[in-house]
């Protein structure tokens, strides 16, 4: 049985019982991975799923390869093909579906066939927090406030600074293969390619009660030609890359949170979900409401932490939540009928 067949299997045996249905304002269920599951570490930085099916989970102390049984770690060594450390700060596969490995030395690519790392060597010594493939394959690093390209085929690199002498701060690669970046201004920018110049979008031009923030997370919809860029200490707002209009979500108004946004994941055309300090927020678009997900000691398939550092939907849309101190978090996207609630002995 093949990884991908399997974990589905791992996926319908966690989401229990036998009848399942979509459950829009249930409560959420999860299931959870810790140290005492074999993980790692517990305070988890990062999730993809690689080309063969596998779920690979980074941590602040090593990296763990999930079958749907079992987890098997990658730790650094003395060996020259290994981890050059195991803080783990970024994950991502390539267009062929090959895992590549951020930590705070460096960048390095997995290869299966030998369970080794190849270390990307100008990247020596420097956190990598975001990489990312477009669709010819070219590997693009967000490396202290700049953007690299580099090619895979002949090892070289080209550096991309800010015009402005802001740092860059986050980045998404559309479908088109539209690069488009957020500073620590607040600012979004379309990157030309070609010309190497970028195109400037100022997001608060029609907010005058808000002050610029960081953009922590910028997102491209899978939907619509819309981006969501999240504010580090504000709030989301959503671009139309078209017309170049913005909107914004109020969210923090919405919930009466004041949170630090840290992470937000397009669960489907009208849901989305945003990793904060303080739970896990879920925005319905249509309704325009917010929902907050927290921990709750007295239910064990609640979320496990409040600290949301990394969302990842795999590709049979179950929803990793990665949390700083409490393991990672699996939601089925399967709902059981028939709801557990904590305290009610009527329920199963």
């Amino acid at each position: 049985m093949n990884v991908n067949h399997m974990f589905f299997y791992i996926l319908l045996l966690i989401s229990i019982p036998f009848c399942f249905i979509q459950a829009e304002d249930t409560n959420l269920l999860f299931h959870h991975y810790q140290v005492e599951n074999g993980l790692s570490n517990n305070m988890v930085t990062a999730c993809v799923q690689d080309g063969d099916g596998y779920i690979w989970i980074g941590t602040r102390d090593g990296l763990n390869r999930f079958d749907g049984y079992s987890f098997k770690g990658f730790r650094q060594d003395s060996d020259n093909h290994s981890l050059g450390s195991n803080w783990i700060s970024s994950l991502a596969c390539d267009s062929t579906g090959s895992l590549w490995v951020g930590t705070l030395s460096g960048l390095y690519e997995y290869n299966p066939d030998n369970e080794t790392f190849r270390h990307i060597p100008f990247t020596t010594n420097k956190s990598i927090t975001d990489f990312k493939f477009d669709m010819h394959n070219n590997l693009w690093i967000l490396l202290d406030g700049n953007l690299i390209k580099f090619n895979k085929a002949n090892n070289e690199f080209k550096t991309f600074t800010h015009h402005g002498g802001q740092y860059y701060t986050s980045f998404c690669i559309t479908e088109g293969d539209q690069i488009w970046i957020g500073d620590a201004q607040g600012d979004v920018s379309l990157f030309d390619t070609k010309q190497e110049s970028v195109k400037v979008f100022n997001l608060f031009n029609q907010t005058h009660s808000s002050s610029p923030q960081k953009i922590r997370n910028i997102f491209p919809s899978a939907y619509s030609n819309k981006l969501y860029v999240a504010y580090e200490h504000d709030d989301v707002k959503v671009l139309d890359t078209r017309s170049g209009n913005y909107e914004d979500l109020n969210i923090q108004k919405i919930s009466q949170l004041t949170f630090l946004i840290n992470c937000i994941l397009e669960k489907d055309s009208n849901e989305l979900w945003i990793g904060t300090d303080s739970g896990l927020l879920i925005y319905r678009m249509d309704r325009k409401d917010c929902k907050r997900i927290q921990p709750n000691l007295q239910d064990s398939q609640s979320l496990s932490g409040h600290y949301i550092s990394a969302l990842y939907q795999d590709r049979k849309n179950g929803i990793w939540v990665c949390t700083q101190q409490n393991g990672i978090n699996f939601h089925s996207p399967f709902q059981p009928f028939n709801v557990h609630y904590p305290g009610d002995s009527n329920n199963s």
